[in-house]
């Protein structure tokens, strides 16, 4: 997902994007670490253009809410990975774009 706006560095606005360079980067480090189930992978490009990693941490990122709504739901497949269920074809609603409200909620 890009990161389009942020408010205290969570993501407000953001969108699922399908960028080929970055899913074949991920998945080549991904390979090389021998990592499954959820996985954070944070990309940034340099002035040149040019894709930079900046972390990989195994656990669930703020993309998870994004990913559900672009109809992937990383929880589940990581729960079927987990007791060797069988994961289908993986459709993702490319493009989907996710917008986060905070507000404050009072209660006396």
């Amino acid at each position: 997902r890009e990161r389009i706006e942020t408010s205290m560095g969570i993501a407000t606005v953001s969108i699922v994007e399908h960028n080929e360079e970055l899913i074949s980067i991920s998945r080549d480090i991904i390979s090389k670490l021998d990592l499954s189930y959820n996985i954070n992978i944070q990309f940034k490009y340099s002035e040149s253009g040019r894709p930079m990693l900046m972390e990989v941490n195994p656990r669930v990122s703020g993309s998870l809410v994004a990913n559900l709504g672009a109809g992937v739901n990383m929880l589940e497949l990581s729960l079927k990975i987990a007791y060797g269920m069988p994961i289908g074809c993986i459709k993702v609603d490319w493009g989907t774009k996710m917008m986060r409200y905070l507000s404050q909620i009072f209660i006396k």
